[in-house]
């Protein structure tokens, strides 16, 4: 009998889901990981301001490029205000295959729980970061993802009438509506698997790429 080997989306498929619930006050110790992205939203700073004076060890992921909004700066700022360690890695979004494994090694190195918040990370790399705690074995138990709600979404309902607006009589403003800076399709290796023949293969894009295939070398 040939050995059924799942993908990883039959993996992730097949794990016991965590519970969700809201939380006011999040308890972290000093053995814990606090794994934390500068994103460029207000939410990005939330979480990491209530669990700081615990003194816990912090992971700060940079993303390169860097937007001027970004709040990497203030998250070390706040790290500092009371001398909580602090690691920092680099995320490049336009060349991120096997970032996943840099963080499940810090967090081998660490005895207590992984706690990532999640509120400033892009899809792809939560995605990362769930597979590389997957794969390496980590017990669910002691890994837990946070995540801040904001109180209101860009844009006002007001500026999506007048976006839409625009878009029904230019067709091409609804590429910017939809979606931005996207750089290129990325291929991920962790993420990816062989598919036999006859068997369906997947390819997610963003509905803005029509806007840069002139210089894409795509095939």
């Amino acid at each position: 009998m040939i050995p059924m080997v799942q993908r990883l989306d039959e993996r992730l498929l097949s794990i016991l889901k965590p519970e969700l619930f809201p939380i006011e006050d999040l308890s972290i110790g000093p053995n814990d990981l606090f794994v934390v992205c500068g994103g460029f939203e207000d939410r990005a700073t939330a979480v990491i301001q209530t669990v700081v004076a615990s003194k816990c060890h912090i992971l700060l992921i940079n993303y390169e490029p860097i937007f001027k909004e970004n709040k990497t700066s203030e998250i070390r700022g706040i790290a500092a205000r009371v001398a909580a360690p602090l690691t920092e890695i680099t995320y490049d979004r336009q060349n991120p295959g096997g970032f996943g494994e840099q963080l499940s090694a810090i967090a081998a190195a660490h005895s207590g729980r992984v706690i990532i918040d999640i509120s400033a990370m892009s899809r792809i790399l939560i995605v990362q970061l769930i597979s590389a705690l997957i794969e390496r074995g980590e017990p669910i138990s002691r890994c837990f993802i946070v995540y801040a709600e904001a109180l209101n979404y860009p844009p006002t309902e007001e500026s999506a009438r007048e976006q839409l607006q625009l878009a029904h009589d230019d067709p091409t403003c609804a590429i910017g509506f939809l979606s931005s800076g996207i750089f290129q399709i990325t291929l991920l290796p962790e993420l990816a698997s062989i598919a036999p023949d006859g068997t369906q293969t997947r390819l997610v894009v963003f509905p803005s790429l029509d806007s840069y295939c002139g210089k894409l070398p795509l095939n």
